[in-house]
């Protein structure tokens, strides 16, 4: 019989828990073709079983989950020789959270903990609130094991520009930002390039470039204040890099610019 536990559903607008429980399935025990209106994810404990998702059928073992999203027909089984022992828990959740669940079997043996506490939260008087922080917990863990490909790639290099331009007026090295990310130099590098056509360190100089000659043109800064407060402190090289992208001196790209 499964071991329901009863949680308060708190309308919480971004990751909303609803349900939540344990069963050790008899043998061949089934359940669907059905559809849900939440997200519910199943953490297989022991046994085995198989899940199906439209025509693809999923072997599954100890330590993976299998994911069932809102409006989609899933059907599962547990095996009859080894019949499968679960967790789930369902809940709602805004984008950020649905993009990380969009396999339909997730390999996570470190997630084992999480749901364990999840089940022995069920005579916590907190208990929703408690099971929220460990959902959080888990998404933290699932986005981990996909930091490093696709959309999260992405997000580094969006992190990393944000970082670039928002402290472009303070020393920076590439190192340090691969480093803040936990990233690799030669990784971040070869995303960063790929995303934005720029090598990191052409993206830092580009900014501050672009940013020098607003200073000059919009807030009438002459090139020395101009290339400090952009981060240049020697001005003779902030001149020489300048001239470089805009084909001219500083001084005069603003007169012609102010003139026009």
């Amino acid at each position: 019989m499964p071991q329901d536990i009863f949680i308060d559903n708190l309308h919480l607008h971004d990751l909303n828990p609803l349900i939540c429980g344990m069963q050790k399935c008899p043998p061949s025990h089934a359940f669907g073709p059905a559809v849900r209106e939440y997200h519910l994810l199943h953490y297989v404990l022991h046994g085995t079983g198989v899940f199906q998702h439209g025509e693809q059928a999923y072997h599954l073992h100890p330590g993976e989950m299998f994911v069932i999203r809102p409006g989609e027909t899933t059907f599962y089984q547990a095996d009859a020789l080894d019949p499968w022992e679960y967790i789930w828990v369902g809940f709602e959740c805004d984008e950020p959270f649905a993009a990380l669940l969009k396999k339909d079997v997730i390999a996570l043996p470190s997630a084992l903990a999480i749901f364990q506490r999840i089940v022995s939260l069920q005579k916590e008087p907190m208990r929703t609130w408690l099971i929220c922080g460990q959902l959080y917990e888990l998404f933290s863990k699932i986005a981990e094991t996909q930091g490093k490909t696709g959309e999260n790639a992405q997000r580094y290099v969006s992190q990393a520009v944000n970082y670039i331009e928002s402290n472009y007026t303070q020393p920076m090295r590439v190192e340090s930002i691969a480093a803040g990310l936990g990233l690799s130099r030669n990784y971040f590098c070869r995303i960063f390039k790929a995303a934005t056509g720029f090598s990191p360190q052409e993206y830092i100089v580009s900014y501050r470039l672009s940013r020098a000659a607003q200073f000059m043109t919009e807030y009438g800064l002459s090139p020395g204040e101009a290339a400090r407060q952009a981060g240049y402190p020697d001005v003779y090289s902030f001149s020489r890099m300048f001239a470089r992208k805009y084909g001219m001196p500083p001084g005069r790209y603003a007169a012609r610019v102010r003139q026009s």
